[in-house]
């Protein structure tokens, strides 16, 4: 952002521009970073109502934020926008450096790459019903999604005839969309489930896209408010299950394998949007909207998946003293006990060495096997059996290796 500061003339707009993708860099490794950070923070019931608590004051403060940056440029110029932003960054660094947190562990560095880190976090959505049909209607409805970032001035300018900064106006219903519904999410959620509140938030938008067909002010600002809403229950649900039913060592990855798969679409079909506004008809662009995402809707509310036995067991309990069946860590070395302590110390061999000898990646290992408690956590989170067919129990005195 300081860099903002040596911007003087057109000459120095790439500055602005490469800032701009750095920003969007930084932002992008957060949403994994801060995924991993709640899942520690918070039980899993009090997920759904932080995220949307969270995603409401985040879409709210669209409200104010353009206002105030846009008086502080008029009257003090860019600079001082820029040092605005550095210092609230500075104040974020300050509050989260100041949290005290045990944090779960990290997975253990092994040999790899980029394409296997985002493979597990694929693997791990692909194989949660309820995550792997959450991750696919949202890629489906954000590759046509963010055609309305395009379609939304040609509305405001074509449709209702209003100059551009009538935008601030529709941002600003839009806004109050995202906090009225942020309220409302917790009761929702609890009433409708995860797979119907994701429907319910894509029926939203495509109510809102067919409000947008329309001439009148009134019915346009009502389309804002539906945006507004549906892109809160979106992103905190969406974001509330990922969280809830990934083991705490792969909610980076899965967050980011998901932000990936939805994102990366959605970003070409702002790109595409761009280049077809010139040719086609701002309505004919909405009605494909509708369409798609009225489909991605009405399959979800219709045929839902059904959510996880249990949230993904936190495996900080395991490493903090979380007694098995038949025994107790407390002042005594039970069977139990020397049990799990002796498969905890054998774990890092077991996935090194077959790793080594190519049986099956590590990553594999670390989402399917080797979970010690009461149950395998993937394996409750699924639903399986606490010891697939072909893998030995690692709490037995003996054996402790893996065979295929």
């Amino acid at each position: 952002m300081l860099s903002l500061l040596a911007v003087h003339s057109r000459s120095q707009l790439w500055i602005i521009y490469l800032v701009a993708f750095g920003y969007g860099m930084s932002f992008g490794v957060l949403g994994s970073g801060f995924a991993g950070l709640q899942k520690d923070l918070l039980p899993g019931p009090d997920l759904a109502a932080a995220n949307a608590a969270l995603t409401s004051i985040g879409y709210g403060l669209r409200i104010v934020a353009p206002l105030a940056g846009a008086a502080l440029f008029t009257v003090f110029g860019g600079g001082a926008v820029a040092l605005m932003d550095v210092a609230t960054f500075a104040v974020a660094i300050a509050v989260l450096a100041a949290i005290r947190l045990t944090e779960s562990e990290p997975e253990p560095a092994v040999p790899g790459s980029f394409r296997r880190e985002f493979a597990a976090g694929v693997r791990h959505l692909r194989r949660v019903p309820l995550l792997a049909q959450i991750t696919l209607v949202t890629a489906c409805a954000f590759s046509i999604i963010g055609l309305n970032e395009t379609i939304i001035f040609a509305v405001v300018g074509q449709g209702l005839r209003r100059p551009p900064t009538f935008f601030g106006i529709y941002s600003g219903v839009q806004g109050a969309g995202s906090v009225a519904a942020g309220i409302a999410l917790p009761a929702l959620l609890r009433w409708t489930g995860t797979a119907r509140m994701i429907g319910l938030s894509l029926a939203w938008f495509a109510l809102g896209s067919a409000a947008y067909l329309s001439d009148s002010v009134l019915l346009v600002m009502a389309g804002a408010f539906a945006d507004g809403a549906g892109v809160v229950w979106l992103v905190a649900v969406t974001g509330t299950a990922i969280q809830r039913f990934t083991p705490p060592r792969l909610q980076g990855r899965a967050q980011a394998a998901w932000t990936m798969l939805a994102v990366t679409p959605q970003t070409v079909s702002i790109a595409v949007g761009a280049a077809l506004i010139s040719y086609l008809s701002y309505r004919v662009m909405l009605l494909a909207v509708i369409a798609v995402v009225g489909a991605c809707a009405a399959a979800v509310l219709i045929r839902p998946a059904p959510e996880p036995l249990t949230d993904a067991a936190q495996e900080g309990a395991v490493q903090e003293g979380a007694a098995p069946k038949g025994g107790t860590r407390e002042g005594g070395t039970t069977e139990g006990a020397a049990q799990e302590e002796a498969a905890d110390s054998a774990r890092p061999g077991v996935l090194l060495r077959r790793e080594a000898q190519g049986a099956v990646e590590a990553d594999d290992l670390a989402v399917e096997v080797v979970v010690l408690g009461d149950a395998l956590d993937h394996g409750r989170v699924l639903r399986r059996a606490a010891h697939p067919p072909g893998v030995r129990d690692l709490r037995a005195p003996v054996g402790l290796d893996l065979v295929a």
